[in-house]
């Protein structure tokens, strides 16, 4: 504060307002959201200042919440856009695709659009999809494999493009034929490819391909939101057990993203860092399906037992992280979900199941979602909140201040830009003049007896 109030006049009396009022100012950084309640500041302090002196201010009172209040500024100046997550459906991925342009997914540890890819080929005209995984002595095969597929209209996905370094040059050619006029090229043929990022794709691919990142989201609210953008209607509006069906996917979404987002905490999340992904959600939506489908009354203990213990619980190897597994499940799976109006995953009541009929109507409950995750829904304390967003922030400041550009003072010497023009303009005085034709000697562009000129002139 001390620091702000002397080399920025817009704080002048800024120490001598917090030290005369102290608990008007404490109440302030004690507020969940003292970016968007900027008016609370104790006398009129914040209606003065700038949006980004407002920020200042955050900084100078609650670190740990200026990583939100850079969201909510950008929000502000440059409108929601720049601070949502897009969420990208297939369907609109593969609309914009055609037979000559490769789909490449690039991948990240926790993110595999495969089931996406196979759910969204078995819908509509039913498109049959070939998948080979790359690696050792698969070469010839995928080589095979792709010839077929262009000629029969297939599609098919090349997975782990990464494991395959020696192939790589040769999918370079045969992507490159592509654009040639091909007569065995079909119009349904579709080639996918996912790949962790390395240096060595192939970057005429990428040039001309469809590029799609698969991140795992970071939030609660992006992570529904991919979830039901990924499940089609068909799909919602399938089982018999209708309100059963959709309430229990809603808690099972919501624990996928719960034990995912745990991870942000370190090691107060999960004593060992797990990477569940879509696949697991994928199989226990498909075993929740089943149970519901074909038993008369529900098993918890069979769906506990197959979706906690083997789906989730096979990639845990911590005996604790094993029994926080599966408290976090029973909090987001239990008979009380059914039975009860309005239940509440939370003790503050913070997250309620919606119970609506439509996908649409799930959609916008989740699309009204906060941005910032309450601690409570992941069973921890505000400390461990507060210590996460202190380093978030610690980050975010530390990175804009590596990419700001480096001004010396006049006394440290020329600047870089002062040293780039002077290396211009030297390189320039070096440079001999251009030669114009037409301030030459016209006798020295006149073609001999075979209609050549001098291969001098020229």
């Amino acid at each position: 504060a001390c620091t702000a109030e002397e080399k920025i006049g817009a704080f002048l009396g800024l120490t001598g307002s917090i030290a005369q009022f102290a608990m008007q100012w404490t109440d302030y950084a004690n507020l969940k959201h003292p970016y968007a309640d900027f008016k609370k500041i104790p006398l009129g302090f914040g209606e003065k200042r700038t949006t980004f002196e407002r920020l200042i201010l955050i900084r100078i009172l609650k670190p740990e919440k200026v990583r939100i209040s850079c969201s909510k500024y950008v929000e502000h100046e440059l409108g929601s856009f720049y601070t949502e997550n897009p969420s990208v459906r297939i369907d609109e991925l593969f609309a914009d695709s055609n037979c000559r342009m490769p789909i490449i997914f690039v991948l990240s540890q926790g993110a595999d659009p495969t089931e996406q890819i196979k759910a969204y080929a078995k819908e509509g005209k039913k498109r049959e999809l070939g998948i080979l995984s790359l690696g050792k002595e698969q070469e010839q095969k995928a080589e095979k494999e792709l010839n077929e597929s262009k000629k029969q209209g297939k599609w098919l996905l090349l997975q782990n493009c990464h494991l395959a370094k020696s192939f790589m040059p040769k999918l370079e050619s045969l992507v490159a034929r592509f654009e040639e006029e091909d007569p065995t090229l079909n119009p349904d043929f579709r080639l996918l490819l996912s790949s962790m990022p390395a240096d060595y794709f192939p970057i005429t691919v990428l040039q001309n391909g469809l590029k799609y990142t698969t991140e795992p989201p970071a939030g609660l609210k992006a992570n529904m939101t991919r979830t039901y953008c990924d499940i089609r209607e068909s799909e919602f509006e399938g089982c018999k057990k209708s309100r059963d069906w959709k309430l229990l996917l809603y808690g099972l979404s919501l624990f996928h993203a719960v034990v995912q987002e745990r991870r942000k905490f370190g090691p107060l999340g999960w004593n060992v860092r797990y990477e569940f992904n879509e696949t697991d959600l994928s199989t226990s939506k498909t075993m929740l399906y089943d149970f519901l489908e074909t038993k008369e009354e529900l098993s918890w203990d069979a769906l506990s037992f197959i979706t906690g213990q083997i789906n989730y619980g096979g990639r845990v190897t911590d005996d604790w992280d094993r029994k926080l597994l599966m408290c976090l499940f029973h909090r987001f799976m239990n008979p009380a979900m059914l039975s009860s109006t309005n239940y509440a995953f939370t003790p503050q009541k913070s997250y309620i199941l919606p119970d609506y009929k439509t996908l649409a109507e799930y959609s916008s409950v989740i699309s009204k979602m906060q941005e910032h995750d309450e601690p409570d829904i992941f069973g921890m304390h505000d400390n461990a909140d507060i210590a996460y967003e202190t380093r978030r922030s610690d980050n975010l400041i530390s990175s804009i201040l590596q990419n700001q550009p480096k001004i010396r003072p006049k006394s440290a010497g020329k600047s870089n830009d002062e040293i780039v023009l002077e290396l211009l303009t030297k390189f320039k005085e070096t440079l001999p003049e251009t030669l114009e034709k037409e301030k030459g000697l016209k006798e020295i562009f006149i073609a001999n007896s075979s209609g050549k000129i001098n291969s001098l002139s020229t």
